[in-house]
């Protein structure tokens, strides 16, 4: 039978999503009644209907009326037993965007406050659930995160997305703000700002690495091949990097880089162009002999998850990693400070808004 895509943002995407992959990431919106609904888009992604006189940006919308169109409520998704035992038993993560309004409905004075009470209904869900710190992180384009946090007084791990896209207008107009951002914001030092930060890894766009455009940014320019990623992984010493957006023809070259794909391709019945594809390479590690023969298009017989080795599988497994994405860090600290979870500087396959975006389009 074929595959159907689940929508994007939805329970069943993440649910699907969570058990395919090493993680999710998802977005999530503030309602008029102050609940957490999974959306993206500022403007209420609906299947082609028209608003017929009913709020135009999401916000102004309560959570009844957005389930009642087919949207789902964040909490639903952690409370889903899935969910909980993927993010409590097998090491699975979850990256949670918080979004903020269109200009025209929040003042940028009051974002950080806006952001703080949803960062603090995110945690109080959590914890309620029972999910690990290790396996949730927060982030959002904003450029006080930090502020953020402090004001939610959040104590889980967050980060911060660059260049910061503002709430405006179209799609043309955001990349057109944030050039000057890019363009001055090298990855050596976007790299620096989120260790200081104390984030546990760098979320980075493709732009950065790949195409005409990673030559933009001042400085000695980074890539995914030859010294362009030695320089790369200079500058992380340590950070995990994780890579937006990633289809299935750069898949495989940035995980042989040794950084995280948030991927938009989900198809459980098609492959990756040139080699066979592994969907779990954190939770479900591979030796190096069956990681090469997947270039070859050979698929492993089977695998042990992460979640069932001992502490001295563990290490060895991460020696493996050591040696195969050049690691400086000491394995056994690592181990140590990630309490058994497996570290941040693995590599993750995520996908992204679950199953990867899709058709849904806002009116």
């Amino acid at each position: 039978m074929g595959w159907t895509q689940p929508q994007e943002n939805s329970v069943p995407a993440l649910v699907e999503g969570i058990q395919r992959f090493d993680g999710v990431e998802l977005d999530i919106r503030l309602t008029s009644d102050d609940h957490l609904v999974l959306h993206h888009d500022r403007r209420p992604m609906l299947l082609g209907k028209s608003l017929d006189g009913r709020p135009e940006f999401v916000e102004e919308w309560n959570l009844d009326e957005l389930q009642n169109e087919g949207f789902d409520a964040f909490g639903d998704f952690l409370h889903h037993k899935v969910a909980q035992k993927s993010l409590s038993e097998e090491s699975k993560v979850v990256f949670v965007e918080l979004k903020l309004p269109h200009r025209r409905l929040l003042k940028k004075k009051d974002a950080t406050s806006h952001l703080a009470k949803m960062l603090t209904k995110v945690q109080s869900i959590a914890r309620d659930v029972g999910i690990p710190k290790h396996n949730l992180v927060v982030y959002a384009f904003h450029h006080h995160v930090d502020q953020v946090v402090k004001s939610a007084k959040y104590d889980g791990l967050w980060s911060q997305l660059e260049p910061v896209i503002p709430p405006i207008e179209g799609e043309f107009w955001q990349k057109l703000r944030t050039l000057p951002s890019f363009a001055k914001t090298s990855f050596s030092s976007l790299s620096k700002k989120h260790r200081r930060s104390g984030s546990p890894i760098v979320p980075c766009a493709l732009e950065y690495l790949s195409g005409w455009t990673r030559h933009i940014p001042l400085g000695r320019s980074v890539g995914l091949h030859g010294s362009s990623l030695k320089r790369l992984k200079k500058s992380l010493n340590g950070l995990g990097c994780h890579v937006w957006p990633c289809d299935e023809n750069i898949e495989r070259l940035v995980l042989n880089a040794g950084l995280s794909p948030i991927s938009d391709f989900a198809n459980p019945n098609q492959s990756l162009p040139n080699a066979a594809r592994w969907t779990k390479p954190a939770t479900m590690p591979l030796g190096d002999e069956e990681w090469s023969r997947l270039d070859q298009g050979i698929l492993p017989n089977s695998s042990v998850r992460w979640s069932d080795l001992s502490d001295k599988e563990k290490i060895q497994q991460l020696e493996v990693w050591k040696m195969r994405f050049g690691w400086q860090n000491s394995t056994q600290k690592m181990l140590l400070e990630s309490k058994g979870e497996i570290p941040w500087q693995a590599v993750r396959l995520i996908g992204h808004r679950g199953c990867g975006r899709s058709p849904r389009y806002s009116t």
